[in-house]
């Protein structure tokens, strides 16, 4: 009974109070909701107008080109605007996120480099992006210290300078501080204790510089997880500082100045421990043999670190790793058989640049899960085994293999194959005709075609890699025709060299057909006839290259395996340029290359060829070109390196040459010019001029000690028609000869009397002696004559 009491009281208040209710409470229709994004549509406005007019101030200054942000602030409610999140329950503002695009002219950027303070009327934010803008290298907003509910602040890429400022320590609740990629220098300021929230440090790419152990000792030792230090300037050991970040599970101090000795003491704290990246410093890794660590490590990036000489028995327990790059670490010695099982399922293997001996074992090899292996300048040796079925890219390029390839290969989605500087022979495996995915192939400098069963003409099974992007088949003896084919079917070719075999006839018109082909050298073969006009169709060659064109794309393939750039290309292609054989690795991709040298081509070099403005190599030398030098090859305005050295050129050096302001090396040497050699711009500091026209006797003026006359040389005649000059200079001054010999025997007769009456005497004589002999001979055969 008491408790219906309760229940009819209740109802009696509840009928009491509806009246005094709004009447909006009582409709049926619901509440507008708010959206937790700062994209949501508000049916009325949360805004709290102080928070709005702080926008507004801190607005001023900033320039906006694509109007990305500040064309949408506008209207009282600053929820709406963009980059704007404010909370669902008090409207302040918790999230401002104005990060740019990283596209040209598409982040905000203030160009009197000092932020408006106004922001401190945003005591509740929480976030605050700043990040991929241009601050017009000043110095870190000091008030950003006063924004203590900051839990997670992003300045990265923003071009700020000079150092980290104390007053980040203020701010105890952060958990995220990104400072990387701008120009801080300095070392952390000893405020950043203070920060006993944080978990993850970004200050990658920045001038940090000064002692490591310092650095560390400076941070929150209970909290970190992630501290990204790469690419700054530290210097010194870790000495037992790591052991203080004992919930560390992100290292990265790849490329500083460390040095010192890395021992199991200062790791084995680090029991959650899962990517470490410590490659490009000159650190030593030195573990007792029989030590375990009590980490287990997805990644571990220990490039150029030593290991060696043995090969590291602490990374037997590791089984987890998916990438292990060990390249350039002092290790020697044959692979351990334990090393196949323990990585039996790692995804990125790089052991490039050791002393690792041995062959590879055929069994294990095969069974290996990776997507790529990189086991290049080694001394491994024996045939190459068949390969892993996962396997996209594979690099045993300097190393001592030999014997032809696999019957088997065991793998058709490779897409990267690298195999520069071994001894492999023989015939190329008709396996290779399904590699269809394939863009990069490198057989440079083997011996194909060296074996009586050898294949050798170029390879037939490239038909169907229409994928392909880079092949490099230089330095072996590949010899034939260069088939038609190769441009209707490799459209994709943007790095393509045969130098150094034994190919002989024309250059094919369909090469033209390539686009995107950006590097040819078909340097010292036997390649005769003309250049044909088609390679001006070059687009690839017509613009420069960008960051993103398709050489680009397949350097990073493979060696770039995440976001944090795991593993750095390692591949190298030799370029022939300025008169000397240079190594690119990633930079091929920005290098524009025709070399058609040491052949046997003839005729002029085709006026179209001032088409190809991005060239920055040309290379013609060494073949029987002849004409004149076209006007147009001054059009190649990104020109660095001419060399149309011992060919049959004539007639005059085209004034052109000078507008080629980008050329550092020129070499014309050995040919038929003539006239006056020009002048200005870059022509004027090439060094050792003189040699650069050497070899050209009809050429004269300034660097040669020559002088032009006032109405200048008599042309030099080109080498072809030497001989038929020297045979109309043989009849003319034999002629001359003989008339000058007559008239002087006419004139000594004319006033020498006697040499005149003895000489007319003995014509008499001889005459009569004549006379009578034909007489008498006609005489003694008349008889004989009429008796027949």
């Amino acid at each position: 009974m008491a408790v219906l009491k309760i229940l009819v009281w209740l109802w009696i208040l509840t009928i009491w109070c509806l009246p005094s209710l709004p009447a909006q409470s009582i409709t049926s229709e619901p509440a507008p909701v708010v959206a937790p994004t700062r994209s949501s549509n508000r049916t009325s406005s949360r805004c709290i107008p102080s928070e709005r007019d702080a926008l507004l101030v801190f607005r001023t200054g900033f320039t906006d080109p694509r109007g990305n942000y500040m064309s949408s602030w506008q209207g009282e409610d600053c929820c709406q605007w963009k980059g704007v999140r404010c909370s669902d329950r008090s409207g302040h503002v918790v999230e401002l996120e104005l990060y740019g695009l990283k596209e040209v002219n598409s982040s905000i950027a203030l160009p009197e480099g000092q932020a408006n303070s106004s922001l401190l009327g945003l005591q509740h934010l929480r976030s605050l992006d700043l990040s991929d803008n241009n601050f017009n290298a000043a110095p870190i907003p000091q008030f950003i210290g006063g924004l203590q509910n900051l839990r997670y602040l992003d300045l990265s890429n923003s071009n700020f300078s000079g150092q980290v400022p104390p007053h980040l320590g203020n701010l105890s609740k952060l958990l995220s501080l990104a400072l990387g990629g701008n120009n801080l220098s300095g070392t952390l300021p000893s405020t950043f204790r203070n920060l006993h929230s944080l978990e993850e440090l970004w200050l990658y790419e920045n001038n940090i510089s000064g002692p490591v152990s310092i650095l560390l000792n400076r941070l929150p030792g209970n909290s970190l997880i992630r501290l990204m230090l790469d690419e700054n300037k530290l210097t010194g050991s870790l000495s037992d500082q790591l052991g203080r970040l004992k919930k560390l599970m992100f290292l990265d101090l790849r490329s500083n100045n460390l040095d010192g000795t890395i021992t199991e003491s200062d790791l084995s704290a680090l029991a959650n421990l899962k990517e470490i990246y410590l490659s490009d410093n000159s650190l030593s890794i030195v573990f007792q043999h029989n030590w375990v660590p009590p980490f287990k490590l997805d990644v571990a990036a220990l490039q150029s670190c030593k290991l060696g000489p043995k090969f590291p028995e602490w990374l037997r327990s590791q089984n987890s790793i998916s990438i292990l790059d060990i390249s350039n670490t002092s290790i020697s010695g044959p692979i351990p058989q334990w090393f196949w099982i323990t990585f039996s399922e790692t995804q990125f293997l790089v052991l490039s640049r050791n002393q690792i001996s041995g062959m590879l074992s055929p069994t294990m090899f095969s069974k290996m899960e990776a997507q790529t292996m990189d086991f290049s300048d080694n001394l491994l040796v024996g045939s190459m085994p068949k390969l892993p079925t996962n396997l996209e890219s594979l690099d045993l390029s300097k190393n001592n293999l030999s014997g032809p390839l696999p019957t088997d290969f065991g793998n058709s989605s490779l897409k990267m194959l690298n195999l520069f500087k071994n001894s492999i022979g023989g015939r190329i495996p008709y396996y290779f005709c399904y590699l269809e995915d394939v863009f990069w192939t490198c057989l440079k400098t083997n011996y194909m075609g060296n074996f009586p069963i050898a294949m050798i003409e170029f390879p037939s099974f490239l038909r169907n890699c229409q994928k392909l992007v880079f092949l490099d088949l230089s330095y072996n003896q590949f010899s034939g025709m260069l088939p038609p084919w190769i441009g209707d079917k490799l459209l994709s070719l943007a790095f393509l060299s045969l130098r150094s075999n034994l190919f002989f006839g024309h250059i094919p018109q369909k090469l033209a057909k390539m686009k995107g082909l950006q590097f040819l050298d078909l340097a010292c073969n036997n390649l005769s006839g003309l250049i044909p006009q088609s390679l001006a169709d070059f687009i690839a060659m017509a613009v420069a290259p960008q960051d993103n064109n398709t050489l680009s794309e397949i350097v990073d393939y493979g060696y770039d395996m995440n976001e944090d750039d795991v593993v750095s290309y390692t591949g190298s292609s030799l370029v022939v340029t300025k008169g000397e054989q240079l190594e690119f690795t990633s930079g091929i991709i920005y290098m524009v290359n025709l070399d058609l040298s040491c052949n046997i081509l003839t005729g002029p070099i085709p006026g179209e060829i001032g088409k190809l403005g991005a060239l920055k190599s040309l290379n013609l030398s060494w073949n029987h070109l002849n004409e004149m030098i076209p006007n147009s090859i001054g059009d190649i305005h990104s020109l660095e390196s001419l060399d149309l050295s011992h060919n049959e050129f004539g007639g005059e050096i085209p004034a052109t040459l000078s507008n080629l302001l980008s050329l550092s090396h020129l070499n014309l040497s050995y040919n038929n010019l003539t006239g006056r050699i020009p002048s200005g711009n870059q022509l004027q500091t090439l060094d050792d001029q003189a040699s650069v026209y050497i070899g050209n006797l009809g050429l004269c003026g300034p660097p040669l000690s020559k002088n032009c006359s006032q109405t200048g040389l008599p042309p030099a005649s080109p080498e072809g028609n030497k001989d038929g000059d020297d045979t109309v200079f043989f009849f003319l001054a034999m002629g001359s000869g003989y008339v000058m010999g007559l008239w002087t025997i006419f004139c000594l007769f004319l006033f020498m009397k006697k040499w005149r009456a003895v000489c007319f005497l003995f014509s008499d004589r001889l005459y009569d002696w004549f006379y009578v002999q034909v007489a008498l001979g006609w005489a003694s055969l008349k008889p004989k004559i009429g008796g027949s």
